[in-house]
């Protein structure tokens, strides 16, 4: 080939290339079109998304709404007339740190120990229980039966203090703490109607054990003995203020408790 036709193909390859070039080149003068219009529109002041209210949002503002109707309700209670308050009742049903109840000024113990409708006896107070007993009783409890509130123990008497020893004796009692059948109890008694009677009901019995200690409400202060030990039993129910103020003493010495009551019967 010679140079003349060497030139000429050069000539025809360039202008084939110049030709794919242009082809396939970007239409500039469009592209700039587009990029001017997006900026305008960027200009303008974007529309805030249509907000939709959901299930989940209704649930929330409903929840709201519920809570804020409790608070307008609880509130007054809260802040109501401080008389109110004064006069609420407030009972600690922990057990007492000092096992011996301490009295108040007037002789009685803490008011929560008696019942509502309580009318002779208010307050388990020792020495008033010991005025209106006119004898103790020492039994085994052989059977019950009841009639309307009352119940009607018979019981083996092992011994009786300030009167004759009978075999058996039956006792009277409305009181929500029962005997237990085969239980041997220390009850003082009082006679009422040709029945003996408990004095008072408004408290469990003091109470032998089998294995020689006697369980006792820390009314009774002259059976307390430094060595006793609180025992905490089952609440009966609401009226049962002595549920956590049981002790136990690992005999069964009762001479103090007979000792006073026989001063304060010849006085």
């Amino acid at each position: 080939m010679n140079n003349n036709q060497n030139n000429d193909f050069e000539k025809e390859l360039e202008k084939l290339y110049k030709d794919e070039m242009n082809s396939s080149a970007p239409d500039m003068d469009a592209l700039w079109s587009r990029i001017e219009s997006r900026i305008d529109n960027s200009s303008e002041k974007p529309q805030a998304p249509e907000k939709k209210i959901t299930f989940v949002k209704i649930i929330k503002i409903m929840s709201l709404a519920a809570a804020c109707i409790a608070a307008m309700v609880a509130v007054p209670k809260l802040i109501g007339n401080d008389e109110d308050l004064l006069n609420e009742t407030v009972y600690d049903n922990s057990v007492y740190e000092d096992v011996c109840m301490e009295e108040s000024a007037d002789g009685a113990p803490p008011e929560n120990t008696i019942k509502e409708e309580e009318t002779a006896l208010d307050y388990f107070v020792e020495d008033d229980v010991l005025a209106q007993t006119e004898c103790f009783v020492d039994g085994i409890v052989d059977s019950v039966y009841y009639s309307g509130d009352d119940a009607y123990y018979t019981l083996t008497a092992v011994d009786v203090y300030g009167a004759e020893n009978p075999e058996s004796i039956t006792v009277k009692s409305s009181s929500e703490y029962h005997l237990e059948q085969g239980g041997e109890y220390l009850i003082p008694l009082k006679i009422k109607d040709g029945e003996y009677v408990t004095v008072y009901d408004n408290a469990p019995q003091i109470k032998f054990s089998e294995d020689g200690s006697m369980i006792y409400h820390n009314g009774w202060k002259s059976l307390y003995s430094e060595e006793d030990i609180a025992v905490l039993l089952d609440r009966i129910s609401e009226n049962d203020y002595f549920y956590d103020r049981m002790l136990s003493s690992s005999d069964r010495d009762i001479s103090a408790l007979i000792e006073k009551w026989n001063s304060i019967k010849n006085n």
